[in-house]
């Protein structure tokens, strides 16, 4: 039995960690014991259920046995997992089912929030905020979204009226997106967001662990920006 590390940070961040423990404890023959959600960054309205709705919208604990249930379990330290897996991440996908596990677990109790008769598109723009002020990813230009949004407008299936879903916070200049195809979604709610990225026909990444956590479960075409940091591998498959 192995189980993860605790971690503080956001949404993305800890739900990429979560997977690439149950895909090391999957590798390593070993039983993935979940470890609930103490603490998340970027619950700001004070919900005093915040992290409890996390975990019920992940459905993993469902599935998974918990720390709770034991007196002791192997923790596997931050580096030695990401390490691991980061290593060749692809051919750790290759070997293990546990996107497919995942993703089978994500669903389970949703429907997508997107018509059929339209080609939905979800661009992730992420924007400085209260409780992150990291440059990378928050810097990317506008330009960059807007010139792949009007390529994808351009180009590709025209049976169906595509649709732009703008997924951000208040710190977008919100006038440059301004258009009759696309809807914009303002500092939603982190759950609505996330499926709305996964359930996408085409997802476009910022850099970002909400969207890349949204790219590794979605089955739709994946737009993503290679990361600085080596702790975000590309899958095999995203249009760079």
């Amino acid at each position: 039995m192995i189980t993860i590390t605790d971690r503080q940070d956001g949404f993305g961040a800890q739900y990429q960690h979560i997977i690439f423990g149950m895909m090391y404890a999957e590798l390593n023959h070993k039983t993935y014991i979940h470890k609930p959600i103490t603490q998340m960054a970027h619950n700001y309205n004070g919900n005093p259920n915040f992290v409890d709705e996390i975990e019920d919208f992940l459905n993993i604990k469902n599935h998974h046995q918990t720390t709770r249930q034991f007196e002791k379990v192997e923790t596997v330290d931050f580096w030695s997992l990401y390490n691991f897996i980061t290593a060749d991440f692809n051919d750790c996908i290759r070997k293990t089912t546990t996107l497919e596990k995942v993703r089978h677990i994500f669903w389970e109790n949703k429907t997508t929030p997107y018509s059929s008769e339209r080609m939905n598109i979800a661009v992730h723009i992420r924007r400085p905020n209260a409780e992150d002020d990291r440059i990378e990813g928050a810097d990317t230009p506008d330009e960059y979204y807007l010139n792949r949004i009007e390529k994808i407008r351009r180009d590709g299936d025209v049976t169906k009226e595509k649709i732009f879903h703008i997924f951000s916070q208040n710190t977008l200049d919100k006038t440059r997106y301004d258009q009759p195809d696309v809807v914009l979604h303002i500092d939603e709610d982190i759950r609505t967001t996330f499926l709305g990225l996964v359930a996408a026909d085409i997802l476009i990444c910022s850099k970002s662990a909400l969207s890349y956590c949204a790219g590794l479960l979605t089955t739709g075409t994946v737009y993503a920006m290679p990361f600085h940091s080596s702790l975000n591998p590309m899958k095999d498959g995203w249009l760079l």
